[in-house]
């Protein structure tokens, strides 16, 4: 599946740290790096992280290059319910995906879901009879930009 995911400069987010440190052992692994490589030309400015010597923990702001399988959409499965179990159901997806525009996004498949979503998600309709069918719309391979968790990061004054 790697070799015929092609990368889009387009689907990188805007502000995501990328990471133009070319001597780090993880960098042909790393999305941050792969990214890096892909910026358009032309471009004055971009967010990056700030490269740092090894540790035995590796890099911090590692984000895997292999591609993940996300999900799009789930009107199937709102379809495929009982009136009260969609609507209970479609409560709870808001609460976790988030209102408005945010949850129609998710919803029609215009924004995908991350496999961590998708576990979450079906974790939440094992209740229902519709269980075993697949809850989502579509699949399809691409690159899962995660961003820096930001309890690695602290903040050192030096007074």
């Amino acid at each position: 599946m790697t070799s015929t995911t092609v990368f889009d400069w387009h689907s990188v987010p805007y502000g995501w740290a990328l990471c133009l440190h070319a001597g780090c052992p993880l960098s042909a692994q790393c999305l941050r790096h792969l990214a890096a490589q892909h910026v358009p030309s032309g471009t004055m400015t971009a967010t990056c992280v700030i490269p740092s010597p090894s540790s035995d923990s590796g890099c911090k702001a590692y984000c895997s290059a292999q591609p993940v399988r996300m999900a799009y959409g789930f009107t199937n499965l709102l379809s495929a319910l009982q009136r009260h179990e969609a609507t209970a159901l479609r409560r709870m997806l808001r609460r976790y995906l988030g209102t408005g525009g945010t949850y129609y996004r998710y919803l029609n498949g215009i924004t995908p879901l991350t496999p961590e979503q998708q576990q979450h998600i079906r974790r939440m309709t094992a209740c229902t009879a519709h269980c075993e069918a697949a809850p989502f719309d579509h699949y399809a391979y691409s690159y899962h930009f995660a961003p820096m968790r930001q309890n690695n990061w602290k903040l050192i004054i030096d007074n």
